[in-house]
């Protein structure tokens, strides 16, 4: 193009002999060149981003079906694992000595298993300890293996520094690398309502999207959709629902502006039937 511009410029030099008319040939020549790829340019930018995002949600949908076939993973107010007679479920406590699970992982691959892995049963309930190199996984006194020595086991070492608890329990125990569930707890949820008493709790109404990452305690972000004129409630920038008209009603009686009002994530349960995450939020 830069060649196109050249030829032209010498062709008004050698008619008109005025340096003007070069520099003016040569910037109209390039401002045109700028004005028609300009869309071009922003039309190929957009397909990148659309299929790294189609890439991305492939991929974490791959994962959630495969942890899914595996075994369900339901929040419920109780501390024993249940085992059902076909399809297993474990029943995870969403609170723990008052606390809420503020981070879980549920496909953590476990590392150099030993052969007493064979000996458990999916859903037993797991032993965390740091023997000050890895830290090791244990069924009662049986060890069966080790945490990734990554930031996964780095979190056990602060949560127990802290003497927060953790939760973990065997998913998969026949898979080559045995598959468990950690959760872990905090009062992230109790230091928002000391400091917002007068917060109340709605239950978000829509789907979450399938590349949303969140979890109780979590600040949201509110934004009205122009189009709908609904308030989706975000996390990270993805939403993860939107507010029901009862929720709306209820922040304009504190702020004008629901953009303004804060939010946290008061819970999330797995609906088994719908297939979805139900998440309730707490606004102040």
């Amino acid at each position: 193009m830069f060649s196109a511009i050249a030829t032209v410029a010498v062709i008004a030099w050698v008619i008109n002999h005025q340096v003007e008319t070069v520099i003016i040939v040569a910037a109209f020549v390039f401002l045109v060149y700028r004005f028609v790829t300009r869309d071009s340019r922003q039309a190929k930018k957009a397909q990148r981003e659309a299929q790294e995002r189609s890439k991305a949600k492939a991929a974490q949908s791959a994962l959630v079906k495969a942890a899914a076939s595996r075994s369900s993973v339901a929040p419920a107010p109780v501390a024993a694992p249940v085992q059902q007679s076909q399809s297993k479920t474990i029943n995870i406590p969403s609170e723990v000595d008052g606390m809420t699970m503020a981070y879980h992982y549920g496909d953590v691959k476990l590392e150099d298993p030993t052969a007493m892995i064979h000996n458990v049963s999916d859903g037993s309930v797991l032993t965390l300890e740091d023997d000050g190199a890895r830290v090791r996984v244990l069924v009662g006194a049986i060890h069966i293996g080790y945490l990734p020595n990554n930031r996964l086991s780095g979190m056990v070492r602060d949560w127990q520094r802290d003497k927060k608890p953790i939760r973990a329990y065997l998913l998969d125990a026949s898979a080559p690398q045995p598959i468990i569930f950690l959760g872990f707890y905090d009062d992230v949820l109790k230091k928002f309502l000391s400091r917002n008493p007068e917060a109340k709790k709605f239950k978000l109404a829509g789907r979450p999207e399938d590349l949303a990452f969140y979890s109780v305690g979590q600040k949201c972000e509110i934004e009205q959709n122009p189009e709908t004129g609904e308030y989706n409630v975000l996390v990270d920038g993805s939403v993860i629902g939107r507010l029901p008209s009862s929720a709306v009603t209820y922040a304009s009686t504190i702020e004008p502006d629901p953009d303004m009002l804060d939010a946290v994530i008061a819970s999330v349960d797995y609906d088994v039937e719908k297939d979805r995450d139900i998440i309730t939020v707490y606004l102040a």
